[in-house]
Formats: C-alpha cells, sequence, structure tokens
C-alpha cells in the first residue's frame, strides 16, 4: 500500500522526472508526456534514439578541408563548406541539418555542454539565456542534456540537435544563422543515422 502511495503522490505532482519506487525492482517515472512504469535502472537512463557524445566529452577539433565527418555509434557528423549545388531552404528544413556562417577561419569543435553555458536562439533578437533553459523549453528529457552534442564556433555554441517533445529538432544560434550573402564562411552542418 505504501509503494501504491508513493506513486500516487508522485504521479499527481506532476514533476517531470519524478520517480517513486515500486516493488520487484520497478519503478515509476513522470516524463513530459506520460507515466512511466519499467525496471528502475532502465528509467534512470532512458534510451533515446538521437545523436549523443559521452557526457563530459573535451571538445573535438573539426578540420573542414574538405570535410569533417565522425561517427559516433549509429550517428554520423558531417560538417563542409557550402556548395553551389546545395539548396539553403532543403538543408534548413531538415531538422538534422543547417547551413551556418561562421568567421573564416574560426574552429569549430563538438562537445557537450559545460557550467555557464549560454544559447542565443534564432528570434530572440540576438539575447541569449542558459543553454539548460533552451533544453528545458525543447523538453528535451534530463538523462540526455548532458549527451546533446553542441557544435561550436570559436567556444560559443552556434547549432545543436537534441531529442525534443516533437521529436529530433534542430537550434541554430542567432549569430551564426546563415543568410544569403554571408560575411563569413558557409558551412553545412548535418546528423544522419548509418
Amino acid at each position: 500500500w505504501v509503494h501504491v502511495e508513493d506513486a500516487l503522490r508522485v504521479a499527481g505532482s506532476g514533476r517531470v522526472g519524478a520517480q517513486a519506487t515500486l516493488p520487484r525492482g520497478l519503478a515509476l517515472r513522470v516524463t513530459y508526456e506520460a507515466l512511466v512504469i519499467g525496471e528502475a535502472d532502465a528509467l534512470a537512463d532512458a534510451p533515446t534514439d538521437a545523436p549523443a557524445l559521452p557526457p563530459g566529452q573535451d571538445p573535438i577539433p573539426l578540420d573542414l578541408a574538405p570535410v569533417a565527418r565522425l561517427t559516433f555509434g549509429a550517428w554520423t557528423f558531417e560538417a563542409r563548406p557550402l556548395t553551389p549545388g546545395d539548396d539553403p531552404d532543403a538543408l534548413h528544413a531538415d531538422p538534422l541539418a543547417a547551413v551556418l556562417c561562421v568567421p573564416a577561419g574560426a574552429p569549430l569543435a563538438l562537445r557537450t555542454r559545460r557550467t555557464g553555458d549560454r544559447f542565443a536562439p534564432r528570434g530572440m533578437g540576438g539575447h541569449s539565456q542558459k543553454l539548460t533553459a533552451t533544453l528545458i523549453d525543447m523538453k528535451v528529457p534530463a538523462s540526455w542534456r548532458g549527451r546533446v552534442p553542441l557544435l561550436t564556433v570559436e567556444g560559443q555554441v552556434a547549432w545543436f540537435v537534441a531529442p525534443s517533445a516533437q521529436g529530433l529538432r534542430g537550434r541554430v544560434a542567432e549569430p551564426f544563422a546563415w543568410r544569403a550573402g554571408c560575411a563569413g564562411q558557409s558551412v553545412v552542418v548535418r546528423w544522419w543515422r548509418a
């Protein structure tokens, strides 16, 4: 009876990530859209089908001469210069791809989040917010936030793809959003499942 009461209290709170222990190694967890009952160990670190890096990943420098291509598990990342045959509108329609405008010669790298990371989402007039706030707004599972691969330009978060309540979504930082006549280097970035 104690377990049932605890589960009802946790479920009633509606607090995302809250968990109640149930008998026989089971647990109830509150997600953004559901109550999930399963093995406690599995719920603590539920797998998600999305590009990921190990938490605490140090920056991995990217060399665009001619193409940077890295594989992480079932996912492959690519960064390369925009070519005349590319259609930026089609690339932007894909949640796993983007075209960025980066300063010529600026160092690009992939890494995971760090304390103090900020992100300037497109449409906020250049204002930034804590990266964690962006991930929470997107409803990225808490267990996944430390694995989200961040593309950085000169150390600033420029683009990422993360699992959200609406599926996989990519976000571009306003300072690196591509426009025709980009004053820097136009770079295509994308993820795909191998």
